[in-house]
């Protein structure tokens, strides 16, 4: 019993003193910390206290300068919580215990109140941050680092460089730029929330709530929210120190700096104009060069003047697995779609060998004018790819056209009697294997007629261009084109009918083979039904834009059949005007 209490005594004193070790080692460590500070050039604290037990740090009014980077740091008040790791590897003799691979958390948790990071440079731009109040967790650095901040390291900003961080909570921080000959930025925000930053330079997350941009004294930008994941900073460093805007966007799509990046609730207002977006989001993709996914959602851009009004407003925007073009290819493009020749020689050398994107959708999209509104429900398109053969798929929903949009854009009067808009529906799919597209699809315009084509096209690549043509086959249903047609030639009917016949004659004593596709072509203006046109035999027909002599040979051997339909073109006539209350 004896020696059980002497062991017991042995083993509470040596506890003890232990404890007294590492609480004398914290506090010299801490005031070694303080003593640099108020040694410091322009840095400065007030006071400062620790509390043994609680391991509760506090600071008050602290100034620190680093400047080497023409910054100062001040705060009114820092707490802090020292972890019970980091107070027992204050103690030089545990150093056995740390290797320099390993993470040792500093601090359990900190507060501070007041807080300031303020930058100026010599020729007079300032950068500001000031921040209400902020709270952590989890502050940790590597064991090599520890080692260097316990010996009182000469350069504090490396050690910063080097912490990892749980999480961060920044309550209404705010940022300001005054550059020189540039306008100034200010950056408010409610709250920024940072998940797990590693020693490695990434951040899981970042968000920022209720953001707003603003640009001297011009309304502000509002952002609902911007959040960022997977953020690597030390990349993005290495991009901002790149002054050459194209290498800076080469180097970006390279090694794109951050998992996903979304905005909600953006809001965007000058004299005259409005830009609202209720979400934007990117996606990396695993692959250089690629988004996994680009969209928008409720997007609505308006102007107005004295004139006119104009807006876009679009419920939807998707695109997904979308290359980016590198700084010469985008430089390429943008002179090709200034000049068509250059455009095709662009493509014929350098056409795509894979798929640009998987899918590009859009949802409700209008275009407004004044009192005149183009819509389209949905555009769905498709690229994919299987071994050597591309296939582009696209789909179009109901695109609305007001009638007062032709009748505005018409170089000469035109009649659309019984008509109020064009409504069109559309597929097309178009498969490419080698040096030839097969292309095949359908147009449906509601009260005029429905399209069935197919056709094949030799290229080198899936967006050409077009070197020649073959197979070609067109079905044309009337359903009120022909009428239509006709009206524009004559109100009455039988007059009506009989120009249109003699406009056919015209047409057909004009062609290689007129004979040969009069009937036909009479036939279906008589009584408007189903049209056939197709281009005979297997033969490629050379196709040169700038040289209209190849229509000729395709007409030459142009086929043309058709099937009558019920009513005549003058009882169309008749139906059509007595539906438009004519």
């Amino acid at each position: 019993m004896k020696r059980a209490l002497t062991f017991l005594l042995v083993l509470l004193i040596a506890v003890g003193g232990l404890c007294y070790a590492v609480d004398t080692a914290i506090r010299t460590l801490l005031a070694a910390g303080i003593q640099k500070i108020q040694d410091e050039k322009d840095a400065s604290l007030a006071s400062w206290e620790y509390d043994s037990f609680s391991r509760r740090l506090v600071l008050h009014d602290v100034r620190y300068p680093f400047p080497e980077k023409s910054i100062t740091l001040t705060a009114q008040e820092v707490q802090a919580t020292v972890s019970l790791r980091a107070a027992l590897h204050a103690l030089p003799v545990l150093d056995f215990l740390l290797s320099p691979q390993s993470y040792l958390t500093l601090l359990d948790d900190w507060q501070g109140t007041g807080f300031s990071c303020e930058q100026a440079s010599p020729n007079g731009e300032q950068a500001r941050l000031t921040i209400a109040r902020l709270e952590g967790a989890g502050l940790a650095i590597s064991g090599e680092q520890f080692k260097k901040i316990r010996k009182g390291p000469k350069d504090p900003w490396e050690a910063l460089s080097h912490l990892a961080v749980a999480s961060l909570l920044l309550d209404k921080p705010e940022m300001s730029w005054t550059l020189r000959q540039e306008p100034s930025l200010r950056l408010r925000l409610d709250k920024g929330v940072l998940e797990k930053w590693d020693t490695q330079g990434r951040i899981h997350s970042i968000r920022l709530e209720k953001c707003a941009i603003q640009e001297d004294n011009k309304p502000a930008v509002q952002l609902g929210s911007l959040t960022i994941t997977s953020l690597m900073t030390r990349t993005l460093a290495k991009l901002g120190s790149l002054n050459d805007a194209a290498r800076t966007w080469d180097a970006f799509i390279e090694d794109i700096p951050f998992a996903s990046l979304a905005v909600t609730d953006m809001d965007m207002r000058r004299p005259g104009e409005m830009y609202t977006l209720s979400g934007f989001e990117i996606a990396r993709a695993e692959e250089a060069r690629r988004l996994k996914r680009l969209s928008f959602q409720k997007m609505l851009l308006e102007g107005k003047n004295a004139h006119d009004t104009a807006s876009i407003r679009l419920d939807e925007c998707e695109v997904r697995d979308l290359a980016l073009p590198d700084s010469a290819q985008a430089a390429e493009l943008r002179r090709a779609a200034k000049d068509p020749q250059l455009l095709g020689h662009l493509l014929a050398s350098k056409g795509p060998d894979k798929p640009l994107f998987s899918r590009a959708l859009f949802k409700n999209l209008s275009v407004q004018n004044n009192d005149m509104t183009i819509a389209l429900e949905l555009l769905d398109n498709s690229w994919t790819q299987e071994q050597d053969t591309q296939t582009i798929t696209g789909t179009m929903t109901n695109l609305l056209v007001p009638k007062s949009v032709f009748l505005k854009s018409s170089p000469r009067p035109v009649a659309l009697p019984g008509l109020k808009e064009f409504r069109f529906n559309a597929s097309a799919t178009q498969t490419f294997s080698g040096k030839a597209s097969h292309m095949k699809g359908n147009i449906v315009a509601d009260s005029l007629c429905d399209l069935d084509y197919s056709y094949e096209m030799q290229g080198k690549s899936v967006l050409g261009p077009w070197t020649a043509l073959r197979h070609l086959d067109i079905r044309l249903t009337d359903k009120g084109l022909m009428p239509i047609l006709a009206c524009n030639i004559n109100k009455d009917p039988a007059a009506a009918q009989m120009g249109m016949d003699a406009l056919t004659q015209m047409v057909a004593a004009n062609l290689p083979n007129g004979e040969t596709l009069l009937p036909p072509l009479r036939k279906f203006v008589a009584n408007p039904g189903e049209l056939k046109i197709g281009i005979t035999g297997d033969e490629w027909i050379p196709v040169q834009t700038n040289n209209p002599l190849w229509l000729l040979q395709a007409v030459t051997r142009l086929r043309i059949e058709s099937t009558p339909g019920k009513s005549s073109l003058a009882d169309l006539v008749k139906a059509q005007l007595e539906k438009a209350g004519n």
